[in-house]
């Protein structure tokens, strides 16, 4: 990154995980740009395809039944339209509605989250958000 060690520090773990630590009275207006760009979720300027990790959504179900609207986290590894020419991963908030083919059961939540199946996913823009227009297990 070139950054100056007392501002942040670019460390590989032993998981093979790049992380960047900084120091915690660092205010987020402070932060690199480049770091600063790094912690927004992207805004949708085109449609996006990526296979990847579904790390959560909101609200958590509180029984088996998850109605939609509801937002969902993924963290994209692969794709195009999310500026992997730039970064590894792309962690991105995408809303699951009626119009997602097909939307996604607990069961299949509880596989994809849970069990750490990577999904493909397709995307379109609504304003500057993503909506999730197919959602399946990667092959």
């Amino acid at each position: 990154m070139g950054l100056d060690p007392n501002v942040a520090l670019l460390v590989r773990e032993k998981d093979g995980q790049d992380y960047v630590y900084i120091p915690r009275s660092m205010r987020r207006r402070d932060f690199p740009p480049r770091l600063a760009e790094a912690m927004r979720y992207p805004r949708c300027r085109v449609p996006a395809s990526f296979t990847g990790t579904w790390r959560g959504v909101t609200p958590w179900p509180e029984d088996d039944d998850i109605a939609v609207p509801y937002a969902a986290w993924f963290e994209a590894r692969h794709g195009t339209g999310l500026g992997f020419d730039k970064w590894s991963t792309v962690t991105l908030e995408a809303k699951i509605t009626e119009g997602t083919r097909t939307v996604p059961t607990s069961q299949f939540l509880k596989r994809a989250i849970g069990d750490d199946v990577p999904v493909a996913v397709t995307t379109v823009c609504r304003g500057t958000a993503f909506e999730v227009s197919s959602v399946k297990f990667a092959d």
